[in-house]
């Protein structure tokens, strides 16, 4: 009997911001970016047991998404910093007050789009990968992590997004009862589709992760972390 590993993230406000490709809305959220949230939430787990089970993930076939309808708003532009105030101390600490050019922390700003992707009939977006229903011990291991895992995830898009994720083991039937639409990430038929991790995207994507968690194991936090 077929079952499904179903890791769930639910929005607290039906709203998404995620970009894709070209900075376009992104919509439904691809299953790299739900990876890329699992690798950020490892840092405060047992690393060796969270990279297992991420490599594990990552060899599985690309799932299938189940989400609400999104509906792209019209957007609207809002004025934020550059993060360039290093650039107004020095001229500061140079005597230079006159408020203009780098001197005027008006002058590092810059115009941002914000388009966020209004969420229809449901707040929460799954994704199902096809499992033996009896996965084994290590398969087991790997599920209990990655439901750890899961459950720390705070946001899910941008920093705005907050969101509460969780992992189970789902039957056909289960899997069959989940309210949205059906997507495939990548069309059998075309190259085209939404990101997905494959071997070696743990490798990449994490190659900042063990020096964040080396840095915060000793309370290093004083240097700029990757």
């Amino acid at each position: 009997m077929s079952a499904n590993l179903c890791i769930s993230i639910r929005f607290l406000d039906s709203t998404f911001h995620g970009r894709g490709d070209a900075g376009m809305p992104e919509w439904p959220p691809s299953p790299l970016r739900l990876f890329q949230s699992m690798i950020a939430t490892a840092v405060r787990q047992d690393q060796k047991m969270a990279l297992a089970a991420l490599e594990w993930l990552e060899t599985l076939p690309a799932p299938i998404i189940v989400a609400p309808a999104g509906f792209p708003g019209s957007g609207h532009l809002l004025s934020v910093p550059n993060n360039a105030m290093d650039v107004v101390a020095r001229a500061w600490a140079r005597g230079n007050y006159s408020d203009v050019g780098d001197a005027s922390p008006a002058t590092h700003r810059t115009m941002k789009l914000v388009r966020p992707t209004y969420l229809a009939d449901g707040d929460a977006v799954h994704y199902l990968w096809p499992v033996e229903a009896l996965v084994g011990e290590e398969g087991r291991i790997h599920v209990e992590t990655l439901s750890r895992l899961a459950r720390n995830v705070v946001t899910f898009g941008w920093g705005t997004d907050l969101a509460v994720g969780d992992c189970r083991i789902l039957s056909e039937e289960e899997a069959g009862t989940l309210q949205g639409e059906r997507w495939l990430p990548k069309s059998p038929v075309s190259s085209e589709g939404l990101r997905v991790p494959k071997r070696g995207t743990l490798r990449i994507c994490g190659g900042g992760m063990k020096a964040f968690s080396s840095a915060w194991a000793r309370r290093d936090l004083r240097r700029p972390l990757p």
